[in-house]
């Protein structure tokens, strides 16, 4: 509902109008892209997603090859949602305040571990829902999800908690996890980047992200 109230989601609207459209609206008000980042698409999308799933208390699982953008991305989302406390553009003040819990999974990771991480941002969220309902949003961040050894199931420990949608979550990994898994959330798969992408990349290396200093692409000298 906050969405569609500032005009980043249209009711009725088709996934891929949304996909298309609405997170790209969404990132012309981010403020907290440092200079010499440019925003991929692969990065606005995990962006958006991001946004999207803190609101829907939705489990999102970025995916792709190191350096592609996931961490990145959260680490943008959590700057630019600091509610009314921050000076971030007036359409993330209308937002949730993300609490970021952070988890990081290793190849010896178990379901214990991963259920106390998963229990603790619960009890966290509902301990500031009750002194301030409403403001903020506890997100559980998994990194590296894609570590723990399958025979373990350390993530098996998660399946009803995803289903119950409490908290949200984000997981990142370099490879995707399985169906019993991806069934339970919304997965961006961030691919290699598009030739569109690799021209903004190099415009930003040499103009430093800087729109303003950056001739158009029209002109010889791009």
């Amino acid at each position: 509902d906050r969405l569609v109230k500032l005009g980043l989601l249209v009711p009725g609207a088709t996934f891929d109008g949304v996909v298309l459209g609405a997170f790209r609206h969404l990132w012309l008000y981010t403020d907290a892209v440092p200079p010499g980042i440019v925003g991929t698409s692969g990065l606005q999308e995990a962006f958006f997603a991001i946004v999207v799933a803190v609101h829907t208390k939705t489990a999102v699982l970025l995916t792709g090859p190191p350096g592609c953008g996931k961490t990145l991305s959260f680490m943008l989302a959590a700057k630019c949602m600091v509610g009314r406390s921050g000076e971030t553009h007036k359409v993330f003040q209308e937002l949730l305040h993300i609490v970021s819990e952070t988890f990081q999974c290793n190849e010896t990771t178990n379901a214990t571990e991963v259920g106390r991480a998963y229990d603790m941002t619960e009890r966290t969220q509902k301990s500031l829902e009750d002194s301030t309902p409403g403001v903020f949003a506890v997100v559980l961040t998994l990194d590296e999800a894609g570590l723990p050894k399958s025979r373990r199931q350390a993530l098996k420990r998660l399946h009803d908690p995803l289903e119950q949608g409490r908290v949200g979550s984000v997981f990142m990994s370099n490879v995707t996890l399985d169906a019993a898994k991806t069934s339970r959330m919304l997965q961006v798969l961030m691919s290699e980047a598009t030739k569109d992408d690799l021209v903004n990349l190099a415009r930003g290396l040499i103009f430093g992200g800087r729109e303003e200093a950056m001739p158009p692409e029209s002109d010889p000298r791009s």
